[in-house]
């Protein structure tokens, strides 16, 4: 009677041990969120298993997630670690592990020795298995309860639940920390591009409102504003060379404390960097956050950017139509670093920004080269006008000097002294005649016809109009050799060269005297013998050096002296036009100019123009035949007295019957009265009312096989082809003295006979 009282007791116990362990599970299922890791969920399983059943020790294993294999993740006490886990070895190697694992209850079983029981207990939720709980019954124990195995179920599935639910919590919560992070990263990606697309939008204000010699101080600001932002430690906008193949100058911002590479990147050609040319002739960006990692078959660019002690860059094409122009670039040498895609792409548009402004100053710049040009042209032009009329004036001075000093001369014996003087008056009247070509020379502006051409006599004529307008203090030197062969040119052209270079070796000069050297020799170039940056073809060039004993060039003028507008004189004093005519002289003519200079040691420039056969020239002859004369008549014409009289005296000593007249009206009239009293025409150009090509329209229109002469002092009235082509036999330009005039009216005549 007492046993059946005492069971209902002890049934009760349970039962509110149960209960109170039920609501503490759940409490802790509620509370798992909270929970750090497993170990908090067994040992609250194991308080729970503890008032159900009286194991001497317990363990659990728990489901790897990665190899979905059992391990052993806790034990109680700790000194059966060992022989719970050589227990659950031997139950799995017979199959007793995979058996509890499918009943999903409590299983009995005993150790491999017989000498124990183990309660074994799956955990699992509905959809997965989390772990098994084994436990070892002590020594003699009695059977356990149906109900302690019965509510053992149920710690084991609320357990299962509670690693579940912890499980799923965790996955949740990093699932949270990583949107949380992504999110983060995400805003400071936005609010740095915003504050990037501010910056490049503050910038692109900033260069519409530059003015165009502003821009390359805005270029410069903005490197630095830009490297500053992306936390570069250079910045540079490059411009690559007119063909495109290697460095040549540009613009680039240094963070404190690092080293200037625009030295080092000038003149480096892109065919040694492999990668980087194959990506600019694509017109692509691209980012290398590790130099260091770059692939082998890019080791020259590896090489190369190493040793400028880059650790990674950004590089962008600055394309300027479809050419690129450059290239604009961030790097950091301090550190690699990981640029974002970003970042690339709101550099590019930087690079169209800068590209838009330098285009915007080249065409400025080019706008003023080209008003400077035409004002140029109209200076030159006007110059021209001027210098055709002092030309006509002094020319016509000139010729009775140069005509009554040869009659003069005619008239006396060769010993007389008299005659000596008057040589002497003619050489001076030969050399003022020089002058007057020279000066028009100097003034032509329209190209003229290339032809073949020695030119010794041109610098020897530039030399003597230079001698007689540079001061005594300045030497002239020269060494022109007589042999050298012939070039295809402009004579106007080479004259302009001789007389750029030379005047410029006087300006450095002036101050101090010294001496202008001026040599011509022939040389043979080789592809040995030209350096990188001389386009020039191997063959046989003319080398004209003027050199002078001035003040030199400095070393950072050296590379700009070829610029138009570069100029180191003075205000007034030059235009610094002079060079860069003569570079574009020297390239049109197939040829190139280099130079050599030290500051305080002068100056020497070597213009290379190309060789031709000398066998082109025709050789000029001279006639050693008497002065010819005859009988015939001939009616002159021209507007100035003295002219006229002393060529009428000129011819009649000749033995010809001279009609003289100072009107092209009443020479008109004379013919018109008898037109076949006269075989020959010899007229002025420049006359008032009839000009002398208009006057031989008419006279040709009253006797068409009429011979006229035209004589001129200004040649660009009437060119000689313009004059041929208009009926006139021959074209002779004053002054001419009496022997070749004599020639020209025999041959004239001659050929009307014939």
């Amino acid at each position: 009677m007492e046993e059946h009282i005492t069971c209902p007791v002890e049934v009760n116990r349970v039962t509110w041990d149960v209960l109170e362990m039920a609501a503490s599970l759940g409490d802790f299922q509620t509370g798992v969120r909270h929970v750090h890791d497993t170990s908090a969920i067994l040992r609250e399983t194991r308080a729970c298993v503890d008032k159900l059943i009286p194991f001497q020790a317990s363990t659990f294993f728990l489901v790897n997630e990665t190899n979905s294999e059992f391990f052993l993740a806790d034990c109680k006490p700790e000194r059966y670690r060992q022989f719970l886990q050589d227990e659950v070895d031997f139950l799995i190697n017979n199959g007793m592990f995979a058996w509890a694992l499918r009943e999903k209850r409590p299983v009995i079983v005993s150790s491999k020795d017989y000498q124990k029981r183990l309660v074994l207990h799956v955990m699992t939720t509905s959809s997965r298995t989390t772990g098994m709980f084994a436990g070892m019954l002590a020594q003699g124990e009695k059977d356990i309860p149906h109900i302690s195995l019965s509510l053992l179920s149920i710690v084991m599935l609320n357990s299962a639940n509670a690693l579940e639910s912890f499980k799923l919590y965790r996955t949740i919560n990093e699932i949270n920390v990583n949107l949380e992070k992504m999110v983060e990263e995400r805003t400071e990606e936005l609010t740095y591009r915003v504050e990037f697309e501010n910056l490049i939008a503050t910038m692109s204000t900033s260069f519409i409102n530059l003015a165009p010699d502003e821009i390359d101080a805005g270029i410069d600001h903005a490197l630095q504003a830009i490297g500053e932002f992306i936390c570069a430690d250079h910045g540079y906008a490059i411009l690559l060379s007119e063909n495109g193949t290697s460095i040549d100058n540009g613009h680039e911002w240094c963070a404190k404390g690092i080293d200037p590479q625009m030295a080092k990147f000038r003149g480096l050609e892109l065919k040694d960097f492999p990668l980087l040319a194959e990506r600019i002739g694509k017109s692509e960006s691209f980012h290398i956050p590790s130099i260091a990692q770059l692939p082998l078959e890019v080791k020259a660019d590896d090489g190369l950017l190493q040793l400028l002690g880059i650790q990674c860059l950004i590089v962008v094409p600055m394309v300027s139509g479809k050419a690129v122009i450059g290239l604009l670039g961030f790097d950091s040498v301090r550190e690699e670093r990981s640029w974002s895609d970003d970042t690339v792409a709101l550099i590019k548009i930087v690079e169209e920004m800068f590209v838009n402004a330098l285009e915007r100053k080249w065409a400025e710049e080019e706008k003023k080269e080209l008003q400077a040009q035409l004002q140029q042209a109209q200076k030159m032009q006007a110059i021209g006008t001027l210098a055709g009329g002092i030309a006509h004036d002094f020319n016509n001075i000139l010729f009775p000097i140069v005509g009554y000093t040869e009659m003069a001369m005619g008239d006396l014996s060769e010993e007389s002294v008299t005659r000596r003087n008057l040589e002497e008056v003619l050489k001076a009247a030969n050399r003022a005649k020089g002058l007057v070509r020279q000066i028009l020379t100097f003034s032509r502006q329209s190209e003229q016809e290339r032809k073949p051409l020695k030119i010794q006599p041109i610098i020897k004529e530039a030399l003597k109009l230079l001698r007689a307008s540079i001061p005594s203090t300045i030497e002239i030197s020269q060494n022109i050799d007589k042999g050298c062969g012939a070039i295809l040119a402009d004579p106007i052209r080479i004259h302009q060269v001789m007389m750029n270079l030379c005047t410029n070796a006087y300006h450095a000069m002036r101050e101090k005297g010294g001496v202008l050297g001026v040599t011509l020799t022939e040389v043979d170039i080789d592809s040995g013998d030209l350096g990188s940056n001389v386009d020039l073809k191997p063959g046989p060039y003319l080398r004209l050096t003027v050199s002078d004993t001035g003040h030199g060039i400095e070393h950072a003028e050296m590379e700009r002296i070829f610029e138009p507008y570069f100029t180191t004189k003075g205000p007034g004093e030059g235009a610094g036009m002079g060079l860069a005519v003569v570079h574009g002289i020297a390239r049109s003519h197939g040829g190139y100019i280099t130079v050599y200079s030290e500051p305080g040691e002068g100056a020497t420039f070597h213009v290379y123009l190309p060789r031709i056969d000398s066998s082109a020239i025709a050789p000029v002859t001279v006639s050693t035949e008497p002065t010819p004369n005859g009988k015939e008549r001939i009616l002159l014409t021209d507007d100035e007295e003295q002219i006229a009289h002393m060529v009428q005296q000129m011819l009649e000593r000749l033995g010809y019957h001279v009609t003289a007249r100072t009107s092209s009206v009443e020479a008109l009239e004379a013919f018109r009265m008898q037109p076949e009293k006269f075989d020959l025409v010899i007229t002025d150009q420049t006359m008032p009312n009839i000009t002398g090509a208009e006057l031989a329209q008419k006279l040709m229109g009253i006797r068409p096989d009429i011979p006229i002469i035209l004589c001129t002092g200004f040649s660009e009235v009437i060119p000689e082809e313009k004059a041929r082509a208009m009926g006139f036999r021959e074209y002779v330009m004053k002054p001419i003295v009496k022997s070749e005039m004599a020639r020209i009216i025999r041959r004239v005549l001659d050929q009307e006979k014939a």
